[in-house]
């Protein structure tokens, strides 16, 4: 999947030998016996991969810091290969999140897919904003996580330009006005909705959505994150809306996602 074709590396950041930023830890791995990996989604410059010494380390402080799910503030030191994190201070810890099993799942495979979706050292400050006000409505007891993380599948297609067609043949351009109750044939391969007539010469990545789930699709697109919550849909519109997202997300990204095989594990260890 190609997103964008910016490749600035973090060597032409600044050229201070320290730099602030503030970002959201995706992920990390470990690194040699002690240090560790950090993938940071920041405002400024994107997504970067920092490397952090001594954090597995059972006196460390910054260990806690840069946890996935954690928005912090970090200061950097430039390094020759990789620049490393000195210092870190929480800014939103996202503890509701974390001490729920199935919304900390469900939070693990958001970050995931913008992991997927982001180059690195891209600055989208869009879609941080975007993935963040999606964690402060999971971070609440009482949201309905199924219905954030699709209404936020959708917003990021819109946002990383993948979005589907939903209105229109996405061949041939003809209007096409989704009626609930009917079904319509939908192609991944080229990017939404297809009129009768030119699905007939697809095969691959084809499969049938129901008019209803169109509509919903289409609605959640102009509908602006802080309003996820206020949204009702029922389990069987919820249930498609989340296969045709998985299904469609799969052909863009064109490579696993990870985090959905946890989600999955642990949604079937909660029934």
């Amino acid at each position: 999947m190609s997103y964008s074709s910016n490749n600035n590396s973090s060597s032409n950041l600044t050229r201070s030998s320290h730099y602030r930023v503030k970002g959201l830890v995706l992920k990390h791995r470990d690194m040699g016996e002690s240090d560790r990996l950090v993938t940071v989604f920041t405002r400024e410059h994107g997504k970067l991969t920092l490397s952090v010494r001594g954090a597995r380390k059972t006196k460390t402080k910054l260990g806690g810091h840069l946890e996935p799910l954690v928005y912090g503030d970090y200061l950097i030191i430039r390094g020759r290969n990789l620049d490393s994190v000195i210092q870190g201070q929480i800014i939103t810890p996202f503890k509701i999140i974390k001490n729920n099993l199935r919304k900390m799942a469900e939070c693990i495979y958001l970050v995931d897919l913008v992991d997927h979706f982001l180059q690195d050292a891209d600055p989208q400050p869009s879609i941080l904003d975007l993935t963040l006000d999606a964690l402060k409505q999971q971070d609440n007891l009482n949201s309905n996580g199924d219905l954030i993380i699709r209404s936020f599948e959708i917003k990021l297609l819109q946002e990383t330009g993948f979005s589907p067609v939903l209105t229109s043949c996405a061949d041939c351009g003809i209007g096409v006005d989704p009626i609930k109750n009917q079904k319509y044939p939908f192609s991944a391969a080229s990017g939404g909705l297809l009129c009768l007539d030119c699905s007939r010469s697809h095969s691959n990545w084809l499969r049938s959505i129901t008019g209803d789930t169109l509509l919903a699709m289409n609605y959640i697109q102009t509908v602006p994150v802080e309003k996820f919550a206020e949204l009702t849909l029922g389990i069987e519109l919820l249930s498609e809306l989340e296969s045709v997202s998985r299904w469609y997300i799969s052909y863009v990204v064109d490579k696993p996602i990870e985090a959905l095989v946890f989600l999955d594990q642990v949604r079937h260890s909660l029934e």
